[in-house]
């Protein structure tokens, strides 16, 4: 009877070993258009899937918000379209909020058995840093920066910044004085509620391959065992 129990015990223990911690870890890489997110995202994944990792790179938004909305216009392009009204924007923002706790705990339950790196851009509090981008009332924008402190964090925050006036000329979505203004939200946001790792890089000082390299490093000591 002991040799049986002690046969469970250390079974049970094995098993639970291998599932006591999420087997994931999640990276955003956030900023101001132009800054590089989609081209660093891509170069970060590409460079974890080399070395045997298992990498997921969502899409910024929903599947079910990106067939409804993509008929009416290019999300790449969305500055030009006014807000929605205060009901809509609201409606939207705790859509969005239920949605990133359902993917978070979809995401959870994948990766116990297979350890997956999680690679997104924008992340949540671009909804309150740049709300013309989805089209957010005023109020609502102000909703999604105060339901930040109760979503999910990143393992690790990327925030690529530089001069706003060369960030402007990359990408003339938006005014450099409004790109500064989110720059400075986003330094706002490391100091009163980010609890994990962060990094910000000047992408208009480096070289692409200078940062991809910079957040390599800050991501390497954080990546799950594979």
């Amino acid at each position: 009877m002991s040799t049986l129990g002690s046969t469970l015990g250390s079974t049970l223990g094995s098993t639970l070993g291998r599932y006591r911690t999420w087997t994931a870890c999640r990276v955003c890489i956030a900023g101001p258009d132009g800054a590089g997110k989609t081209t660093l995202a891509d170069s970060l994944s590409e460079r974890l899937r080399s070395d045997g990792h298992v990498v997921r790179h969502p899409e910024p938004r929903p599947r079910f918000v990106q067939g409804r909305t993509n008929r009416d216009h290019d999300y790449t392009k969305p500055h030009g379209l006014p807000p929605r009204s205060a009901a809509r924007s609201v409606v939207k923002v705790l859509a969005k909020f239920i949605y990133v706790w359902f993917r978070t705990a979809r995401d959870r339950a994948s990766s116990w058995r297979q350890p997956t790196v999680w690679v997104e851009e924008r992340g949540w509090f671009d909804h309150g840093i740049d709300p013309a981008r989805y089209r957010l009332a005023d109020d609502a924008a102000s909703l999604a920066r105060w339901l930040g402190r109760y979503v999910p964090r990143p393992d690790l925050t990327v925030v690529l910044s530089g001069e706003p006036v060369e960030l402007a000329e990359r990408k003339q979505e938006l005014p450099a004085e409004v790109i500064a203004r989110q720059l400075a939200m986003w330094r706002s946001i490391q100091s009163t509620h980010q609890r994990r790792a962060w990094l910000e890089i000047d992408t208009t000082a480096c070289s692409a391959a200078e940062a991809s390299s910079r957040i390599l490093s800050a991501v390497e000591p954080i990546l799950p065992d594979r």
